[in-house]
């Protein structure tokens, strides 16, 4: 079970990275970022690049880690930094982007993703 949902989680990682790739399109930032002072442009196209960064890079690691059996301390702590950017997502977006129903699914989604990454390091026989 451990494996499964580490695989999930990775799975879910990966799928962050590739949405997060999209925020170009999706937000048409090509022509709204124009409407950005210089500075802000780059730093949220910066923060962008870095979350997905971020993402794949976490999305190895677990893949990698789902293979082992028990985990070390620094292992556990990255897969507790990982669960923790999930949980994070969800804490901040009401004050970021309010309350809808595609932002509901969004913290559902963030929810599932840190339960896979928190079961396999608080359970010792999965």
């Amino acid at each position: 079970m451990k494996k499964t949902l580490l695989i999930l989680g990775g799975s879910m990682t990966l799928l962050f990275a590739l949405l997060h790739l999209s925020f170009w399109e999706m937000g048409n930032w090509a022509e709204e970022l124009g409407k950005l002072a210089p500075l802000n442009s780059g730093i949220l196209q910066m923060l962008t690049t870095g979350s997905i960064y971020m993402l794949v890079f976490a999305a190895m690691m677990t893949f990698y880690l789902s293979a082992k059996k028990e985990f070390a301390f620094s292992e556990k702590a990255l897969l507790a930094f990982i669960a923790g950017y999930y949980l994070m997502r969800i804490a901040f977006a009401p004050a970021f982007f309010g309350y809808s129903t595609q932002e509901l699914i969004i913290w559902i989604i963030c929810l599932l993703t840190a339960v896979c990454y928190l079961i396999p390091i608080i359970r010792k026989q999965l």
